[in-house]
């Protein structure tokens, strides 16, 4: 298995704030079905959130967390007990698809609801703007800060003060072109928002294109956005120079969770006829067991990030997967999905996600740094699980600060502000 960096992208498209809207659209929309079968969301406008949602949200940062804080660490010995901590959390990678289709579910209804608003553009960049700039910012300036004012040794600082990494490509999100033409993670403690700057590209992009396809055809061109970026991460991964890295940062060979979930937010709107038979327990079960076959399959495989499994059909295999769950979600609230999805403690983590995503690394790695001397944590030994216990209970507490007391009271304002 391949182990690289991975993580859980916007986090912040996956998140509260401005996507609100759209969560709750879908949610109430498709909650009177049953009583007017025409029911649809496009011009609906309501407030609230979708708590499972939240929670599906917490899964995602979850299953990153283990993957940098145990998956990435444990040192696997021949069928012992670390082997098996390392087997299980082997595919934990795929947070970051989980976030990628619920990011493509929520932005995506948000642009279907609004592409008449005669602000679509301005209001859209504005929330999206405020949502991901400040934090994002803070952590990239943060960071190279420390390296300019003195600290060579800073964990991951070596790419930077070798010329392999430039601030202007984290700047203006560029990160990941330069991850994939280098084939290095370059800056470590900034190595994370390669997703970032998917999700941020996937923003530029997708509102010019729903906004200029008649509405008809909106359908058509996420399907064949699909299948696209299927066909051509295949010929990446034999073609490229750099194929590991660029199959899993590029937005061309990746875009196709995001377009999934936009897709899924479609249908709720204008087929939701569709989604009806996951209402149905048993098929409900039946879809569930083999979308976790096919994820025992992965693990099996040993499929790691940029594996020829991974580029095949893994990424495609994990998109379904979070479309799935979103979909059950949306038609069954009552289901033990859903229910599992409204845990309480997963819904926090799911609203202090992008906090966590952004600084679970650079404490972890710091952490390590200052108490053991190196920068590349490990877990083999009790002080070393002390100390990625302590680093995650410091991620969560600066996560959880960031989005009560800087997050979401900017993000408030700007809304208050800007108007669809």
């Amino acid at each position: 298995m391949v182990s690289l960096p991975s993580g859980g992208p916007d986090l912040a498209g996956f998140h509260n704030g401005c996507s609100q809207c759209s969560q709750s659209i879908a949610f109430k929309c498709l909650s009177n079905l049953e009583k007017n079968p025409s029911f649809g969301l496009a011009k609906i406008k309501t407030a609230g959130r979708v708590p499972e949602l939240d929670g599906i949200r917490g899964v995602a940062i979850l299953l990153v967390l283990i993957w940098h804080y145990v998956g990435c660490t444990v040192e696997p010995g021949h069928r012992d007990l670390a082997f098996f901590i390392w087997k299980g959390t082997s595919l934990t990678w795929c947070g970051v698809d989980l976030f990628f289709v619920l990011s493509g579910f929520l932005i995506g209804g948000i642009l279907l609801d609004n592409r008449d608003s005669p602000r679509f553009f301005r209001t859209f960049y504005l929330r999206r703007s405020a949502r991901i700039f400040p934090p994002y910012y803070a952590l990239v300036f943060g960071t190279f800060a420390l390296v300019w004012t003195g600290f060579g040794d800073f964990p991951g600082s070596s790419p930077f003060l070798d010329g392999q990494s430039s601030l202007p490509s984290y700047l203006f999100y560029l990160q990941n072109f330069v991850m994939a033409e280098s084939g290095s993670w370059g800056f470590r403690p900034l190595a994370i928002t390669w997703s970032l700057a998917v999700e941020e590209q996937f923003y530029l992009l997708l509102p010019l294109a729903i906004y200029w396809t008649p509405p008809r055809f909106v359908p058509w061109l996420l399907v064949f956005g699909i299948f696209e970026c299927w066909a051509t991460r295949i010929v990446a991964f034999h073609l490229h120079p750099n194929p590991v890295l660029a199959t899993y940062t590029l937005l061309p060979f990746r875009c196709d969770a995001l377009l999934a979930g936009a897709l899924l937010s479609w249908v709720a709107r204008y087929k939701h006829l569709f989604l009806q038979p996951l209402k149905d327990a048993a098929i409900r079960a039946g879809v569930i067991a083999m979308l976790l076959a096919g994820y025992l399959a992965l693990i099996a495989l040993g499929t790691g990030t940029g594996s020829h499994q991974a580029a095949y059909w893994g990424y495609s295999w994990l998109a379904l997967i979070g479309a799935c769950l979103i979909a059950i979600c949306l038609v069954d609230t009552d289901s033990f999905i859903a229910r599992l999805f409204r845990a309480r403690l997963l819904r926090y983590f799911g609203t202090i996600s992008y906090g966590l995503y952004l600084v679970h690394e650079i404490v972890h790695h710091t952490a390590f740094w200052i108490m053991t001397g190196s920068s590349h944590p490990k877990l083999s030994t009790l002080f070393e699980l002390a100390i990625t216990a302590f680093a995650l209970c410091v991620s969560v507490l600066i996560a959880s600060f960031s989005w009560h007391y800087f997050e979401r009271p900017f993000l408030r304002r700007i809304q208050s502000v800007s108007e669809y």
